[in-house]
């Protein structure tokens, strides 16, 4: 009787490992997947994450587009001049400024910095002051550095000016003058300075 019992017990317990197992094999899969890293993902999962949807995607090309902008400033120190304005008695501004710069300068080539001379008939006292004011004694100033433009139209431009003052550097044999690098025309400076230079040698 007491081996019956034995082996009813074995045979109940056989059943329920053998019910345990059973569970084991169908479940396992779910049971593992809660264990699962992330990292263990299916490689489309991990690129999915990386997707913006479409509306990001675009506010994303935009801002990068905006990062990476090949838009150059177009600013030179050019800005605000108009190498071709008309400057004559009365007039003002940067132009004229660069004007009166000039004269200055071509009185120091030609040796007459520092000095009074007559300009028909009148005293020009060198350097003229530089105020950006078309005056009596810019007029002058004028007159004796740039005169047959002068005389003849009653004004002068800062191109021609800046032209004069590139063949005066090179009859003179000096170097290309360096406020004139980088500057609107400048190509047509140098030619007007090489000119200068072969006058100069000419003359000696």
């Amino acid at each position: 009787m007491a081996v019956k019992k034995k082996n009813n017990k074995l045979l109940i317990g056989l059943g329920i490992a053998g019910a345990l197992v059973g569970i084991g094999i169908f479940t396992y899969p779910k049971i593992k997947a809660l264990f699962k890293p992330d990292e263990e993902k299916a490689p489309e999962e991990q690129n999915n994450q990386n997707i913006l949807p479409p509306s990001d995607q675009n506010n994303n090309q935009n801002n990068n587009q905006n990062n990476t902008s090949t838009e150059t400033p177009t600013e030179t120190k050019e800005k605000g001049l108009n190498i071709y304005k008309k400057n004559k008695l009365g007039s003002n501004g940067k132009e004229v400024t660069a004007i009166q710069t000039i004269i200055n300068l071509m009185s120091q080539l030609r040796g007459t910095y520092g000095k009074v001379i007559q300009v028909s008939g009148k005293a020009l006292t060198l350097p003229i002051g530089i105020d950006g004011d078309f005056g009596d004694q810019t007029k002058l100033g004028a007159l004796y550095t740039f005169p047959a433009t002068f005389k003849d139209s009653g004004y002068v431009t800062l191109y021609n000016a800046r032209k004069k003052f590139a063949y005066a550097t090179g009859y003179y044999n000096q170097g290309f003058p360096s406020n004139l690098i980088g500057t609107t025309k400048e190509e047509d400076y140098r030619a007007s300075y090489m000119l200068g230079k072969a006058d100069g040698k000419k003359k000696k």
